[in-house]
């Protein structure tokens, strides 16, 4: 540096930011004409550094009163990471912010980056609710990026506005790679800020321009960017020294007996880019142009001046290759379920089928209502599951559609009322089947009660309606927007805390009543009803449990689409429906149909009134010692009196149990029916056997022993009549005898080959008292069951004896059964 007054330079901010340090030490003033970095501002760390370019704070403020200017009101940003980047990028979010303009996506990019966070980054931007990107970077930052958005699909409705040095962008982009014309083409329309340097009204531009063209024949020194702000660094310091000199002289000058300032060079001065005027910390101020890219070259379109007002120079041409300002707004798709769409056309129609098929099952109902099947399940009861299930299954197609205040409400209380009235039912049901259970006291026909009815039904519409009124009143629903990129998600919601709190409210009364109906049905779940009505009630419940939880679990993780979430909604409704309506209305209506609605409640009742007079009568004959009309065979002396058979049996109330073939014997004296597979095969009726193997074989002494396996003497047990409740002809399955124990044991159905067998097992089992001990205490030793007492007839029983008995009827098997409904 040996004689040098100053310094020209750097290029870059990076590199001028170290000289601009070192410079002050050997009093040294430096100007450059390209960095712009706002730090150089900082006149404590850079005391002698001018330039004569505008910096980046001066560039943000013009950028963002750009974007005001195109009506840009929301953008993104993406720097990079280095000194130049950031200072831009700082300088634009302060200008936005002044001036209203939102930044929805901020983002810096790394020349380290990989293919995968480019990805990332171009991902970002794809989703963000704004098509106009402001660039703080370098070129070679820059098109990695636009060649990621080239290959993500970008299209031309993308507006990328960039600083000074995106104006070599394309002649970086020819010489790093090998482009192919539709990726130049896609760089067409980009915009560009930068400082007016080509002023051909200055007179220095004029004489510059008139001395190259007369020694080199042409006026190419104006096509690099900044060499010209550089020629006018020269042209600011020259004119500082010159001024210095005429003031203090040459020689104190030269000989730094004269230390230069600042202020010695911040005179306005005319340069070849124009008149430049300093602000006091050594920052030209700026005059821009907006350049943009047409047919591959740099064509300014709009300008400043020193007031700072803008206006258009030339015509623009954006990527969509037209003149019109491109909206900030992408070209969104709305994203709603709507009526034309071929799933929700599929759904609307299942339900409308489900609804159908309800109404016409309500309808067989009430047209054979006066049967046995529809006296035992109640007309109430169907009436207000039909009502429930149509009123639920509204909700669907009011789901669909663009949502409305009014669409919103509707479908929310269709819903939550609708699934109401079935719960209320389904409780009121379950809990009569239970409260009977409980008593210990089965009844044959468990009528549904209409004042149990009734007041589960109002108390559990009235609670609903109660919260949901408040809900109204205070935080209706109404319909709300998630933009994600080009997709707005239309649906019905919930923003508040309150509305929050009263949906889950309504919908935490349905979970609790489910919960308990749950609860009551694993207690009831063993107990033997007419029509099945008790494995119906479970599957049903169990079934609408697994619905709704389902649908909250997918609808909180799917909630911001509006598709996703109408077909969880619609298919979980119909599920549930669809449930319920075959479990508690539908089959009824079939087996009414199927059967023609022949036997009248009135005609049933009395062939069940005959039957029962005649078990009566034949329980009677036995107790009062005629049991030869029991027993084929009668012995003088016998240690067991017992009654034998092969029948099939059915253990458990399950919809899918099977008949198995297996040996049951009755020991009447000791009050005990002993239960003892056949073999492992299961069949499905009693055809497996013939007549004579089927008929009651009386005996002295147990059936021969039978070897048989693990799993075959496992499932052998022995029934202590007293203990368990008999229905000896229930309505739904024939010619059987259901046997239920009150601790909830499972029942054991026996099917016997014709009625007239069937009635003479059940005077037989009749007459042992059967029941009888339902309700006692357990008592040991003493008293009714225990060792030492007395059965129902008078005859000294004893449980050891009665344990024995039980060992030597499987003498075969591996293990002694167990012995169900041992009180002791």
């Amino acid at each position: 540096m040996a004689g040098a007054l100053g310094l020209a330079g750097e290029y870059t901010s990076s590199n001028t930011i170290p000289g601009a340090l070192t410079a002050p030490i050997f009093g040294l003033p430096m100007c450059s004409g390209s960095a712009t970095s706002n730090e150089l501002s900082n006149k404590a760390m850079y005391p002698l550094f001018l330039r004569a370019i505008a910096p980046d704070a001066s560039m943000g403020e013009f950028l963002a009163s750009f974007c005001a200017y195109m009506g840009w009101t929301n953008v993104n940003i993406i720097s990079s990471v280095e000194s130049y980047g950031i200072s831009l990028s700082t300088s634009f979010q302060n200008a936005a912010a002044a001036r209203n303009i939102t930044i929805s996506r901020s983002a810096q990019v790394q020349l380290t980056w990989t293919s995968a966070q480019y990805q990332s980054l171009v991902a970002s931007l794809a989703s963000s609710p704004t098509r106009v990107t402001i660039v703080a970077m370098w070129p070679q930052y820059f098109i990695p990026v636009m060649l990621q958005a080239y290959a993500a699909g970008f299209g031309s409705e993308w507006t990328w506005v960039g600083a000074d040095v995106m104006t070599v962008v394309m002649s970086v982009l020819q010489t790093s790679s090998n482009p192919t014309p539709s990726v130049l083409a896609y760089f067409e329309g980009i915009l560009s800020v930068f400082p007016t340097e080509i002023d051909p009204s200055s007179n220095q531009y004029r004489r510059l321009s008139a001395k190259w063209t007369n020694q080199f024949g042409d006026d190419m020194f104006n096509t690099t960017p900044y060499a010209l702000f550089g020629a006018a660094c020269l042209e600011v310091m020259a004119r500082g020294f010159l001024t210095v000199a005429n003031r203090v002289g040459v020689s104190a000058l030269v000989s730094r007996a004269y230390n230069v300032t600042l202020d010695d060079f911040l005179s306005p001065v005319e340069t070849v880019t124009g008149r430049a005027v300093f602000s006091p910390l050594g920052d030209r101020i700026g005059v821009y142009q907006v350049l943009n890219i047409q047919k591959g070259t740099n064509v300014p379109v709009y300008e400043s001046n020193t007031t700072g007002l803008i206006r258009q120079i030339s015509t623009p041409y954006f990527a969509d290759g037209t003149s019109a300002i491109p909206s900030w707004r992408p070209k969104t798709v709305t994203i709603v379920p709507g009526y034309s769409d071929p799933v929700v056309i599929l759904l609307i129609v299942l339900v409308t089928g489900v609804m159908v098929a309800t109404c016409a099952s309500f309808a067989a109902l009430v047209h054979y209502r006066g049967s046995l099947r529809v006296g035992h399940v109640g007309i109430e009861f169907a009436a207000v599951m039909a009502f429930g299930i149509l009123v639920s299954l509204a909700s669907v197609p009011v789901f669909a559609g663009p949502p409305t205040p009014l669409k919103c409400g509707v479908a929310f209380w269709s819903m939550q009322l609708g699934l109401t009235a079935c719960i209320s039912g389904l409780a009121a049901r379950m809990f009569q089947i239970y409260q009977v259970f409980d008593n210990q006291l089965l009844s044959k026909s468990l009528v549904m009660s209409k004042k149990v009815l009734g007041v589960f039904f109002a108390g559990f519409m009235g609670a609903q309606l109660l919260i949901m009124c408040v809900q109204l009143a205070a935080a209706p629903t109404s319909p709300g927007s998630v933009v994600n990129g080009a997709t707005v998600a239309v649906f019905c919601t919930y923003p508040s805390v309150l509305q929050q709190g009263l949906v889950c409210a309504t919908t935490g009364l349905i979970v609790l009543a489910l919960l308990g109906i749950t609860w009551i049905s694993y207690k009831v779940r063993h107990v033997h009803t007419p029509f099945s009505e008790t494995s119906y009630l479970v599957y049903t419940v169990h079934h609408v449990l697994f619905a709704i939880i389902t649908t909250f679990a997918l609808s909180a993780y799917f909630n911001s689409s509006p598709y996703i979430a109408f077909y969880i909604k619609g298919v979980a409704l119909l599920y549930a429906n669809g449930a319920m309506l075959i479990s508690m209305v539908l089959r009824h209506a079939v087996a009414l149909v199927q059967a023609k609605g022949t036997s009248s409640l009135a005609s049933q009742r009395a062939l069940q009134a005959v039957s029962t007079q005649n078990l009566s009568n034949s329980t009677r004959a036995s107790e009062n010692g005629s049991r030869s009309a029991l027993f084929t065979q009668k012995q003088a002396v016998k240690t067991y009196n017992h009654l034998h058979g092969v029948y099939p049996i059915q253990i458990g109330t399950g919809l899918f149990r099977k008949w198995v073939e297996t040996h049951i014997t009755l020991y009447a004296d000791e009050g005990i029916l002993a239960i003892h597979s056949v073999s492992d095969q299961s069949i499905s009726g009693s055809s497996a056997l013939s007549p004579q193997q089927r008929s009651p074989r009386p005996s002295s002494r147990p059936p021969p022993s039978t070897t048989t396996s693990a799993t075959t003497s496992s499932s052998a047990r022995a029934l202590l009549l007293r203990r368990c409740l008999m229905d000896a002809d229930p309505v739904d399955v024939p010619h059987c005898i259901v046997l239920t124990l009150g601790n909830g044991v499972e029942a054991v159905s026996i099917k016997y080959p014709a009625s007239v067998e069937r009635q003479r097992w059940a005077a037989a089992l009749a007459s042992t008292g059967i029941g009888g001990g339902i309700g006692e205490s357990s008592r040991r030793g003493s008293g009714s069951g225990g060792s030492g007492g007395k059965s129902g007839n008078g005859q000294v029983t004893s449980r050891s004896r009665a344990a024995s008995l039980v060992d030597r009827i499987i003498k075969g098997g591996k293990g002694v059964p167990d012995v169900i409904g041992n009180d002791g």
